[in-house]
């Protein structure tokens, strides 16, 4: 229980004095809630993912939100139906609900644009997994997005492969405190809306760590990390800021629904 406290005041190490006497007398979430002056009902409003209607294409049907953003130009409605095709069939990790994964690329691809990003980032942004999940080529990218899109992609995108979990994380750590802003505003918004998901499972009382490749204390540390990386860069201080207060509340539900190991 103790780790998940570590992560909480780490986020928090240059905004509050805690004595670690104190601390260590905190044994449950609820007393580490208390503690802070928080309770369970002044959380921040549940993620939902985007509304899901079905569009018909020339050679097949497919998914795409009935309200999205991304539809007021061209090219970023082009990016999200190729997404939508790209990812068809693929789903989100989800204990009792079939989510179409390409709600995701959206919910980066909007927040993206929303935080005043450029058109060829948002773009990258709806695509940062089409390599890295699917058939899709960094070629094909540049030759149907431009060369900007293709290697913002590549910038996100895991560069080892048939390797252990950890040997991953700690190759991609590496790789994304030396990229450019842009890609790591996409990696920021993706590790986001990844959390987001968690938590949305999470206040259900749903094990999303059952489905996933690490056990809740390792895929915290793997955040906590990336927290780290992403407060020393240029990234706005309002992503800095949404990445420690969705951390901060994964955290803090992970160990209120005794989903320790």
């Amino acid at each position: 229980m103790f780790f998940f406290y570590i992560i909480i005041l780490e986020i928090h190490e240059n905004q509050v004095s805690l004595n670690m006497a104190v601390i260590n007398k905190i044994n449950t979430a609820n007393n580490f809630l208390s503690f802070r002056g928080i309770t369970p009902t002044q959380e921040r409003k549940s993620y939902t993912p985007p509304t899901i209607s079905l569009l018909k294409s020339p050679d097949r049907d497919v998914f795409i939100p009935s309200k999205c953003s991304l539809f007021s130009d061209p090219e970023t409605r082009e990016a999200v139906i190729f997404a939508i095709q790209k990812h068809d069939g693929k789903y989100r990790k989800h204990p009792t609900k079939k989510i179409p994964y390409v709600t995701h690329c959206i919910n980066v691809g909007e927040k993206l644009q929303k935080a005043g990003f450029g058109k060829d980032t948002v773009i990258a942004g709806i695509l940062h997994d089409t390599v890295e999940d699917t058939d899709t080529t960094y070629k094909e990218l540049e030759e149907k997005f431009g060369s900007r899109v293709s290697h913002l992609v590549q910038e996100v995108s895991h560069s080892k492969k048939n390797v252990s979990w950890e040997e991953k994380q700690i190759s991609y750590l590496k790789h994304i405190q030396h990229a450019s802003i842009d890609a790591q505003a996409i990696s920021a918004f993706d590790k986001i809306d990844n959390m987001n998901s968690s938590i949305e499972c999470l206040e259900e009382g749903l094990n999303i760590f059952a489905h996933m490749k690490a056990t809740p204390k390792k895929q915290l540390k793997k955040w906590n990390n990336l927290r780290k990386v992403y407060d020393k860069t240029n990234l706005p201080d309002e992503i800095k800021q949404e990445y420690r207060n969705t951390l901060e509340k994964l955290c803090i539900l992970t160990a209120k629904n005794h989903f320790l190991y």
